[in-house]
């Protein structure tokens, strides 16, 4: 539980350097689906140099490209899971959540939310949020148990 922890919280770094970069690009009206690649690149770097020095350390791995080129593997695995999870969102959850007369009223009484562009924008980074949830899992599935596996 302690390592999963650790795991979670330098993830938790990656990803608030993944939201801080798709939300910049996607505000700057780079589409979404080439933000979040670009941010996820940058951010599972950040996130590898934490786990390899910090949450896997006591594992006897070293840091090495080889090493690096595994868990970009993984992540790149996880990366799918994300960008489908962001599709799918994108496309059927929040429409769908959209029309529901609740979130109606919270974009109406919000106001500034009203404008359609805006409204796309903030639910293109709360599907993010939700596919970096859903890519975690495995994440941590794929680095606990095959990349820094414990060295006999």
């Amino acid at each position: 539980m302690k390592r999963f922890i650790k795991f979670c919280i330098a993830g938790g770094t990656g990803a608030i350097v993944n939201i801080f970069i798709f939300t910049i690009l996607n505000l700057s009206n780079v589409n979404y689906i080439f933000s979040s690649f670009l941010s996820f690149i940058i951010s599972a770097t950040t996130t590898y140099e934490i786990n390899a020095s910090w949450t896997f350390n006591d594992r006897g791995q070293k840091k090495s490209k080889k090493l690096w080129a595994k868990f970009m593997c993984i992540c790149t695995i996880t990366l799918g899971i994300n960008l489908l999870t962001l599709y799918l969102s994108e496309k059927f959850l929040m429409p769908a959540l959209n029309n529901y007369s609740f979130f109606q009223k919270t974009f109406e009484i919000t106001g500034f939310l009203l404008k359609t562009d805006i409204l796309q924008k903030i639910t293109a980074i709360y599907s993010q949020c939700l596919g970096i949830g859903v890519a975690t899992i495995f994440n941590f599935i794929g680095n606990n148990f095959i990349i820094f596996k414990k060295k006999n």
